[in-house]
């Protein structure tokens, strides 16, 4: 009832148009194990929106049957190969003799010396089974796609071969043997057909024989395993009763979801109203049914079942929900645009569009009265026009004017104006609503680079996925605005969305803090690849782009649309019409933007790309920075970007940018770690093993250069001297001895620490970067030795330095050789006690608003432990909840709602989440032998 009294006081207020958040209140029910309907003894709980029940801890699982046993590995061999492609080589009486042989697993580049991209190989052997019952066998992960055949027939398939080709490269092999067909004895054939599409190939890895595991979201046998960090998506079901007043009887009234992850279904009162199944567009439904003065059930069904993504998601409504109720006629949902048309030194041309859509069964009269308010609140435009709206139809008004003098949006100065449009029949208003823009102009050119307003700007950016670490895919504006601030404070000056449209609170902070963004719309379109989107695209993908642009045309953030990212078809026939039909698309709704597609040809090279890149603006191009030149010299008008880099190539595609007019920028996979597609980022070890993937208890990417709970790596300080960032000098330490191997999207494996117990005279190796022409270091105020550090240099210095505890400092010299700036490392002691930060103490009351609570590790004089490991506790009083705890290890697998968490290089963080009421808030830390700590807070 609490909700219908919130919804009567809301229609009683002074306006034409109700707006108001619809996120409080619901209650949820997650499906258990195989359940995809919902049981009539749901045992529903309550929630408030945003919500991921993904992230959610899991439940124990039930104990596996006595005396099952897992399926029989059968990678081992050894196997007979060739390459070629024929069916008779599947029948048992086929004779192999003269094929390859082989042992064990291992990718085509290991065992052909080639990865063979485009090409068919099949596997041959014998299996000692026994004969009476079902057999399940493992075949590990093949790359890319496979079918199975024991004695002639077919057991399994996954994957897709061509012409409708989908890898399964990532996916566990397990495929029965029906007791039929066994024959026993060692008598049963095993053929194996494989097609490898590009890159590696084959039979390349074992079973992952990991134990069942479950902690906290984490499910080591989740479906999805690596691609998603072990999680578990799955379905669920959302619901929400309220009364509506009397005063909306035959008005519209329309619920907006800005993002429900995915398939989902909209319920009113038992009546389906809606699907959506993708799950990163917004969209709006009618509430058609609603009822007045006696209860409403609107109830949302989730389908996040596996496969669900190649990356973390999220399940469920993870982004916020807003219930609008207007007249029938009224101003359409996403209905203005302000455009830049033109910009001077003196002035801009302006085009206003504003559409007035007619629910009603007869035409309507009414007068569109707009505004423009300045960043100062000032009004600097005003318009009134009377329109006549056709009957279940819609009228757009239109009106281009001169601004004198405008306010531009930049990222250093991102000025806001406001267009306020009112909607009146007769004297009364009867809609009314507000659109944010901003005044500024985007143009490419390959001889001036990216223009915005008229100025140069290199895009400095980074590739970042939705998840926001502890939170999962929870997007609430503070979150968002958090990462804005500390990309920004890293020197990042564009987002890429990969591979998807932001919620709404992302690109509000872009807005708002100045971020230019790269907004990119699908991972694929016809054919198979993560989150199944290809059984969707041919019906939705117009629908999709309409709401992308609709919500987000207004931006001055978003500079830039991208069709698409590493498309499977991206160098067929097929795909270069499908980028072409959605890129008119995008310059037909929005001419005002360039396009462009993140693409990957992998063994095929850039000249795959041609019939695809000719019908768009820029071309996007992951890890191939090194082909430019070629490409340049061939297109001389061609402009180029970087769409995904390596931290380890940095400095070569940034000094591309740099140098080169055509290359408009370089954006890093990934500037923020994610969840999912686990360890591609981290440093192997010996012993370790070197698949693409980590393993086990690695549950996030590791690439990311800020790390899952916003703190900077080492690697941003390198990236922001490279950006062009000044006065910057940083020292990172590991050990000389230490051997390992960078992965694809690694780092070294740098330490902002000079505290190494047990190393004391083992060499250590530093690595300075800085901004400065050079570097002396300093051990104990002893001279270690000096260094350029200019660009010959690579703006980095290295140096070997015998480990002895004290203070580590190295110092920025000016050209003149005087000192500059100073980083100090100094070495800790045992831990001691707890510190404790807010990023901020007053917080709103709005059920989003959220502080970030800092726990480090000390000794007696302050110092954090760089090692420290304790079991920190957070407990909470006042009106807030503790919404997640994480520490940034991408290693971190353990409950994200458990109050009491391990520390990370000393560190963890909680994060604290505001309700509807206003209050006092304690946050106290706890750890043994440490003692407690403790933050106040004031919620308004």
């Amino acid at each position: 009832m609490l909700a219908a009294i919130c919804l009567a006081a809301v229609a009683a207020a002074d306006s034409p148009r109700v707006d108001i958040d619809f996120d409080a209140g619901w209650s949820f029910y997650r499906a258990q194990d195989e359940e995809k309907t919902l049981p009539a003894d749901a045992k529903w709980r309550p929630v408030d929106l945003p919500h991921d029940f993904q992230i959610e801890d899991r439940p124990k699982p039930k104990p596996e049957p006595k005396g099952m046993k897992p399926p029989m590995d059968v990678t081992a061999g050894p196997w007979a190969f060739s390459l070629g492609d024929d069916m008779a080589w599947a029948k048992p009486e086929f004779d192999h003799t003269g094929w390859k042989m082989i042992q064990g697993v291992g990718g085509w580049s290991v065992v052909l010396g080639d990865n063979h991209s485009n090409s068919y190989g099949w596997y041959r052997r014998h299996l000692s089974l026994s004969p009476g019952k079902d057999v399940k066998i493992s075949l590990g992960r093949i790359d890319d796609c496979d079918e199975a055949y024991v004695n002639g027939v077919k057991i399994g398939q996954t994957g897709t071969f061509p012409p409708q080709y989908e890898t399964a490269w990532d996916a566990d092999r397990v495929y029965t043997v029906p007791a039929g067909l066994i024959k026993g004895g060692g008598k049963d054939l095993l053929a194996v057909r494989v097609y490898n599409g590009a890159g590696e190939g084959g039979l390349y890895s074992g079973p992952s024989n990991l134990k069942r595991q479950v902690v906290g979201p984490f499910d080591t046998h989740a479906k999805d395993g690596q691609a998603t960090g072990y999680t578990v998506g799955g379905f669920g079901w959302y619901r929400k009763t309220f009364r509506a007043p009397a005063a909306w009887l035959g008005r519209r009234v329309e619920v907006r979801f800005d993002g429900v992850y995915m398939r989902s279904k909209v319920w009113l009162n038992g009546r389906l109203l809606a699907e959506h199944p993708y799950g990163y567009t917004p969209f709006n439904v009618v509430l058609d049914g609603l009822k007045t003065n006696e209860d409403n059930t609107l109830q949302v069904e989730v389908d996040s079942t596996a496969s669900n993504s190649r990356w973390y998601t999220g399940s469920g409504i993870y982004r916020q929900v807003r219930l609008v109720v207007t007249e029938p006629l009224h101003l359409k949902t996403w209905g203005s645009r302000v455009d830049t048309v033109d910009l001077s030194s003196d002035d801009a041309t302006m085009l206003v569009r504003t559409t007035v859509a007619n629910d009603m069964s007869v035409p309507s009269e009414a007068k569109l009265v707009r505004r423009i308010l300045a960043p100062n609140g000032l009004v600097v435009w005003t318009s009134e026009a009377g329109l006549t709206v056709p009957a279940k139809s819609e009228h757009t008004e239109k009106a281009s004017f001169r601004l004198s003098a405008p306010l531009l949006w930049t990222p250093d100065s991102p000025n806001l104006y406001r267009l306020v449009s009112q909607l009146k029949y007769g004297d009364k208003t009867i809609d009314e609503a507000t659109t944010t823009f901003g005044v500024r102009t985007v143009a490419v050119t390959a001889a001036t680079g990216l223009l915005l307003n008229g100025n140069p700007v290199d895009l400095h950016g980074g590739c970042v996925h939705h998840d926001n670490g502890p939170l999962g895919a929870v997007s609430v504006p503070r979150a968002e605005e958090r990462r804005v601030q500390i990309m920004k404070s890293c020197g990042y000056n564009a987002i890429r969305t990969s591979h998807n449209p932001p919620s709404a609170a992302l690109l509000d902070a872009c807005d708002k803090l100045g971020m230019l963004v790269l907004e990119e719309a699908f991972d694929n379109w016809h054919r198979q690849k993560g989150s199944n989107y290809n059984l969707y695209f041919d019906k939705w993908w117009q629908r999709d782009l309409d709401a992308m642009i609709g919500r987000d045309a207004n931006r001055p953030s978003v500079i830039m649309w991208s069709v698409g990212n590493e498309i499977p078809e991206q160098a067929d026939e097929d795909g270069a019409k499908t980028a072409k039909m959605l890129g008119d698309y995008f310059k037909d709704q929005d001419p005002y933007r360039p396009v462009t597609m993140a693409a990957f040809p992998m063994g095929d090279g850039w000249r795959a790309l041609e019939k695809t890149y000719s019908s768009l603006d820029v071309q996007g191009l992951n890890y191939m920075a090194e082909q430019f030149d070629a490409i340049h010299a061939e297109h001389p008008d061609r402009i180029l970007m970087t769409t995904e880099s390596q931290s380890m190539n940095m400095f070569h595609g940034l000094m591309q940018v740099r140098d080169h007019k055509y290359v408009i920028g370089d954006f890093i996979w990934t500037a923020w770690d994610y969840l999912g597609e686990i360890g591609v980022g981290r440093v192997i070890r010996p012993g370790e093993a070197s698949g693409f993937f980590g393993t086990f208890p690695y549950i996030a990417t590791g690439s990311g250069e800020i790390d899952l709970v916003g703190r900077r790596k080492p690697q941003t300080y390198y990236r922001q001297i490279l950006f062009g960032g000044k006065d910057i000098v940083a020292a990172f330490v590991e050990p000389a001895e230490a051997k390992y191997q960078v992965s694809g999207w690694g780092w070294y494996d740098d330490h902002e620490s000079w505290t190494w117990p047990g190393l004391g005279g083992k060499p250590m190796n530093v690595r300075v970067y800085s901004s400065f022409p050079s570097v002396k270091l300093l051990l104990n105020g002893m001279e270690v030795g000096t260094a350029k550090t200019g660009r010959e240099e690579k703006y980095m210095a290295r140096f070997t330095v015998p480990y002895q505890p004290g203070k580590l400092e190295a110092v920025g010299l000016d050209s003149a050789g005087t000192e500059a700036k100073r980083w100090t490392l100094e070495s800790s002691g045992a831990p001691a006690r707890l510190d404790i930060a807010v990023d901020r103490s007053t917080l709103s009351a709005d059920g989003h608003d959220l502080s970030y609570v800092s726990v480090t590790v000390v000794d007696s004089q302050g110092r954090r432990v760089p090692y420290a490991e304790n079991t920190v506790t957070f407990d909470v009083s006042g009106p807030v909840s503790l919404a997640g705890v994480g520490n940034g290890s991408p290693t971190d697998a353990n409950s994200y709602q458990s109050k009491t968490h391990v520390a990370w290089q000393g560190r963890v963080t909680g994060i604290l989440r505001t309700g509807s009421k206003a209050g006092k808030v304690t946050v106290k830390a706890t750890a043994k032998g440490l003692g407690s700590v403790s933050a106040t807070l004031t919620v308004k």
